[in-house]
């Protein structure tokens, strides 16, 4: 059995949680290795454990790979998350590269130096651009294709790294998905899965 450590900030980050959810719906044991900035800062030029000085890094045995967007693909291969074939696993790359374009553009925002009262106004104008409403419209129409009315998943009849990423994001960027109650309802499925439940049940604010 191969021994997994993840090693992440204590925190709900892009990419990070993704993981941890994966893990858990998986129901495969992994170390959950959170650290405070301080504790990361004296172990950041162990070359081995992180080899561009950065988080989050995931052990797997001896090897350590780096990189969210390739952890999270390499985690979601090992536990069969990946989808069944080559067309499916084209959908859940284009699920998550649009949510890494929403992603860029919420940090972005948060490294404006912006107070709090106008960082928020920011984010809810990029809410309402159409580029956010081109985006979900997008990953509404990729749930729907799968020929379930966007009542199942993206791809087949189980859980992918797709529907993990969507909640996991929502997770982050905690926007009003009134208008996607497809995406929405994805959300509270993957939410309602038995060791991700659980997880959630028991995780800290």
């Amino acid at each position: 059995m191969v021994k997994y450590t993840f090693n992440f900030f204590d925190a709900v980050g892009r990419g990070g949680e993704t993981v941890r959810l994966m893990f858990h719906a998986s129901g495969v044991e992994f170390h959950d290795n959170r650290m405070s900035r301080d504790q990361f800062m004296e172990i950041k030029h162990d070359s081995k454990r992180f080899p561009l000085g950065q988080m989050p890094t995931l052990e797997a045995d001896d090897l350590v790979v780096c990189q969210s967007n390739a952890i999270c693909r390499f985690v979601a291969r090992e536990l069969s998350l990946y989808g069944a074939n080559s067309q499916e696993q084209a959908i859940i790359d284009q699920v998550c590269e649009t949510l890494n374009d929403v992603g860029n553009e919420l940090i972005r925002i948060f490294f404006l130096g912006l107070d709090e009262e106008a960082r928020k106004a920011k984010v809810d104008e990029f809410y309402g651009s159409d580029k956010f409403k081109t985006a979900m419209g997008f990953i509404v129409k990729l749930l729907e294709k799968n020929g379930t009315n966007g009542s199942g998943f993206f791809v087949g009849d189980k859980l992918s790294l797709a529907d993990i990423s969507v909640c996991s994001m929502q997770m982050m960027m905690k926007a009003n998905l009134d208008d996607y109650p497809e995406i929405k309802a994805i959300c509270e499925r993957v939410e309602n899965v038995e060791g991700i439940k659980k997880y959630l049940d028991s995780r800290k604010n």
